[in-house]
């Protein structure tokens, strides 16, 4: 079971495709400002997982810790995050990676960082690219992934890139890089879709819809499918999940994937609601410690989510072909170890 935290909406940057940090743009789900009254405290987080670890076995959960920026709460984060080392839990931190001092102080209070994502985006390397906002987020990953190859203060650090029509190209020689340079360092790669409705409230589809047609991945795009799988070929050992790469390609093309839901994947907002996938809210109303708290077994907690996660897939799902989908598919084949890199995160 994968469980998406958002611990936090806030964020450093206001990037124009991002949603989270805004107000929806339906009025179904609350604003913004009432979400962050209500952000959750690290006691709630730590509450939950030991509910959740009753439930399900600790050895059986993947926590995710996204924001917003997780970094920007970070008295929240850390004891949350030892917790999770004190008692052998599989974690890792979604940072954009302009906090590499909260890095290091986090690893100095707590000991360890099993495992830590940042985002980079290929665009990097490109020479002729102008796009500021692209290339200096990045500039800042590298420089978080410069200081922990000096450092090793992270035990498994993966790089979060998301291809798009402009950026593919670059990915070979963002792989070679990496593998040459930085060989411990993993690449996670999805590819770039745009929300499907206003519902999809981890992206901003008034800002995505004005640049979609420029980024969006073409179907059948044979040079997309060479750069892809010559990676699978002959670097596959730098690829985090390598098996989601086939899985990307049939994805691009596909108009319905089953993602599993609360089956596989519980996604609980930063005040506290559970959420019917990390993309998208949804109107479950349930709070997630209540829930936890309340169920001895997941015959019974599973029959209380069904309806409500069956209506909310019926309402806001049509068409969705984010990544989750893609692991889920892949964590129902594949051992936890290679899933989720558990090995390294202890």
């Amino acid at each position: 079971m994968i469980v998406n935290w958002l611990l936090t909406r806030k964020c450093n940057l206001k990037c124009s495709y991002c949603g989270i940090v805004r107000n929806s743009e339906t009025n179904i789900y609350p604003s913004i400002k009432e979400i962050n009254e209500k952000e959750i405290s690290s006691e709630y987080v730590i509450s939950t997982i030991k509910y959740m670890n009753n439930l399900y076995g600790k050895n059986n959960l993947f926590h995710i810790f996204y924001g917003g920026e997780p970094f920007i709460v970070f008295d929240k984060l850390v004891p949350i995050i030892r917790y999770c080392n004190d008692n052998n839990i599989f974690y890792t931190i979604i940072t954009n990676g302009h906090f590499y001092h909260k890095v290091l102080e986090l690893y100095n209070l707590t000991g360890k960082i099993k495992g830590l994502s940042v985002s980079l985006d290929p665009i990097i390397f490109s020479k002729d690219d102008d796009d500021f906002d692209r290339v200096s987020k990045s500039n800042k990953a590298m420089e978080l992934i410069e200081k922990n190859h000096q450092f090793k203060i992270i035990d498994d650090l993966v790089i979060e890139t998301t291809i798009d029509a402009k950026n593919y190209i670059y990915l070979p020689k963002m792989v070679e890089y990496f593998k040459t340079k930085y060989p411990e360092v993993k690449i996670s790669i999805t590819a770039y879709d745009a929300p499907k409705s206003i519902f999809y409230d981890f992206s901003w589809y008034e800002g995505c819809s004005k640049f979609v047609n420029e980024y969006r991945l073409s179907k059948n795009n044979e040079d997309l499918e060479h750069v892809l799988m010559s990676i699978y070929k002959y670097n596959k050992d730098n690829i985090h999940c390598p098996e989601t790469i086939p899985l990307l390609l049939e994805n691009i093309s596909s108009t319905y994937v089953d993602c599993g839901l609360y089956k596989n994947t519980i996604t609980i907002d930063s005040d506290g609601q559970l959420r019917l996938c990390l993309r998208i809210r949804g109107q479950i109303n349930i709070d997630a410690l209540d829930l936890f708290s309340r169920h001895y077994s997941l015959y019974s907690l599973e029959k209380e989510l069904e309806l409500p996660f069956k209506n909310n897939y019926d309402k806001y799902c049509s068409g969705c072909n984010w990544t989750c989908p893609m692991m889920n598919q892949v964590s129902q084949n594949t051992f936890q170890e290679e899933v989720a890199h558990c090995s390294l995160r202890k």
